[in-house]
């Protein structure tokens, strides 16, 4: 931009511009306002041509809408918020600005963990453990079928139990 209107103060000479061409009043810019600079991105951006891609051009144009949206207030997801930050890097480092990119990067990541914390937070309230007799599993006997002599009761209740231990290690024997 200093470029472009061929002064250090090109905030001031832009504002000046604006004036004259919509017949409003004066406004102060600052080159270090978010809000400014994605102005000049998008309504300036042949001067960004060797620097920025029509892509990367893009990204702030949707940055400038988000941020319209903050600053009057309206309601954001955390999806929305993702893929802004995810556009803010993007952003950043087309522009070269690795270490502002990588501090974005960190946000996101770190909203993504908190949205899937919560996600599973959520869903582990919605779970429901019964211990109940009748919710969950079906009694063994219409699982499997038991042995005749069990099925007709015709058994020592010595004979009946098992050793889980051996059943579990696979050395228990039938008799």
């Amino acid at each position: 931009m200093t470029r472009a209107y061929n002064t250090a103060d090109w905030p001031a000479a832009w504002a000046k511009e604006d004036a004259q061409r919509k017949g409003g009043p004066l406004r102060t810019l600052t080159k270090h306002d978010v809000q400014v600079q994605l102005r000049a991105i998008t309504e300036q951006g042949y001067h960004f041509k060797d620097v920025l891609s029509r892509a990367q051009q893009g990204f702030a144009s949707e940055l400038r809408e988000t941020r319209n949206l903050w600053a009057h207030n309206e309601p954001f997801s955390s999806d929305d918020a993702s893929r802004a930050l995810d556009t803010i890097e993007r952003l950043l480092h087309a522009v070269g600005a690795v270490d502002s990119a990588e501090d974005v990067r960190k946000l996101r990541v770190d909203l993504q963990r908190t949205v899937f914390e919560d996600q599973t937070r959520k869903q582990v309230k919605r779970t429901k453990v019964s211990l109940e007799p009748g919710s969950g599993l079906r009694p063994w006997r219409e699982v499997i079928r038991p042995h005749d002599d069990v099925a007709r009761g015709a058994f020592t209740a010595s004979e009946f139990a098992a050793d889980l231990h051996l059943v579990h290690t696979g050395q228990a024997t039938s008799p």
